[in-house]
């Protein structure tokens, strides 16, 4: 059995090539080839000489789709499907879970960080197959964050930052050097976990955010998160706008993308220019600058 998904650019773009990877990946003890061949176009061959049953493909497919999604930032839109022979374009893309269409502010070649043909192996892949499990709903909830559904940005992002809680308590519990803070009694654990994950993993995000002040900007984001979760008026607190939650989403995704990497155990020199260039441009443009007002 296999099966060949074909992907492209957004917005009739072309993706980066010549490039490649091949690998044999083996779940539950079944022995799969993976082909990933890159030159304007992607295509992803998963091939198995084993008798399975037509979910464990899948299953292996998505958890390479995700992981990939991971490096480049963004899902690739579907040029074709083929199962064995059969193309089954049209019903892959029905079932296809809306949280697999990247957002506008997603897409674009710039927000890759990792390139798959260096970095992705048996090994990176069974660890984000443990990790995916371990996520669960998080990972799941991020998506659909950072997806093209049709949701008020303002309530995407609080459902983002909330996510955050159980990453830092994933984190806590797989990294023996981060320990989550006491929160003092009525404080927002949000807030103080929020601040304990930028300090280990998003100093180059929020470097400016962390300048100005870095404990207002932690309340800001917890009263954007209260007020959608709460349904509550402004009651004269500060929080993001609907073009402000736009660029924290950005943020939030590259914190959430270092996070993970850190997880499977990618070094984080490997992309740390990349991310430095990404947070200059969200930082340069206005609206982050207005923001930035509000901390001063």
């Amino acid at each position: 059995m296999n099966l060949t998904v074909k992907q492209k650019q957004s917005q009739n773009g072309f993706l980066g090539g010549p490039k490649m990877a091949k690998l044999l990946f083996d779940k539950n003890n079944i022995e799969y080839e993976i082909y990933i061949e890159q030159c304007g176009i992607r295509t992803i061959t998963i091939k198995s000489n084993s008798e399975i049953v037509y979910e464990d493909l899948l299953e292996v497919y998505y958890s390479l789709e995700t992981l990939l999604m991971l490096f480049d930032g963004q899902f690739y839109p579907i040029v074709s499907v083929f199962e064995d022979d059969v193309e089954v374009t049209c019903s892959w893309i029905k079932r296809t879970l809306p949280s697999y269409n990247s957002a506008d502010f997603m897409i674009g070649t710039n927000n890759t960080l990792i390139d798959f043909s260096n970095s992705l192996c048996p090994h990176i892949l069974n660890k984000w197959s443990d990790l995916h499990n371990s996520l669960d709903l998080i990972h799941k909830m991020v998506l659909y964050c950072l997806s093209s559904v049709k949701m008020p940005k303002d309530m995407q992002f609080a459902f983002m930052i909330e996510a955050f809680l159980g990453i830092c308590e994933l984190v806590n519990a797989k990294k023996s050097d981060f320990q989550l803070p006491k929160v003092p009694n009525k404080e927002s654990k949000l807030k103080h976990y929020f601040i304990a994950i930028i300090n280990r993993y998003g100093n180059d995000i929020f470097e400016k955010e962390i300048e100005l002040n870095e404990d207002e900007f932690a309340q800001i984001l917890v009263n954007s998160r209260n007020r959608i979760a709460h349904i509550s008026s402004k009651q004269g607190r500060v929080f993001l706008d609907g073009g402000e939650s736009v660029m924290y989403l950005k943020k939030l995704s590259l914190l959430y993308r270092v996070v993970i990497f850190d997880l499977l155990g990618l070094d984080y020199n490997l992309y740390k220019g990349k991310i430095i260039k990404i947070v200059n441009q969200i930082n340069e443009h206005e609206i982050t600058q207005r923001f930035f007002k509000k901390l001063m």
